[in-house]
């Protein structure tokens, strides 16, 4: 597959559950797409965001997205605007060297915005 679309395309294909695109490739059939779909789509979101049109943006670094948003959560705000601050805080950071705590402090500071 990948020696077919590049790995953003393969993550878009997943994310979007595209079967019928997945199944254009050699050697996958219909059970092979989804399963593909079922096992990584998960994996995928948990360390991409993706922006409002829906491109998947591979974060810098999933393990700092997952801290930064349990930390928002830990304090008291709920799942979806700590995602919500955690992204908006991406892409205001994106190129700059991004550190666990400065992704905190940008998305607290959203946070209090959404």
């Amino acid at each position: 597959i990948l020696s077919a679309v590049s790995p953003a395309e393969l993550q878009n294909l997943i994310i979007n559950s595209n079967l019928i695109q997945l199944q254009k490739f050699p050697g996958i059939g219909k059970k092979t797409a989804e399963r593909i779909i079922l096992e990584l789509k998960d994996k995928i979101i948990k360390v991409n965001v993706s922006d409002n049109s829906g491109n998947v943006i591979i974060s810098p670094n999933g393990i700092i997205v997952d801290e930064a948003t349990s930390a928002l959560i830990s304090l008291g705000y709920n799942k979806a605007i700590a995602e919500k601050a955690v992204k908006a805080s991406i892409k205001e950071l994106q190129g700059k060297d991004l550190t666990v705590d400065k992704l905190i402090r940008k998305a607290l500071s959203n946070a209090m915005n959404v």
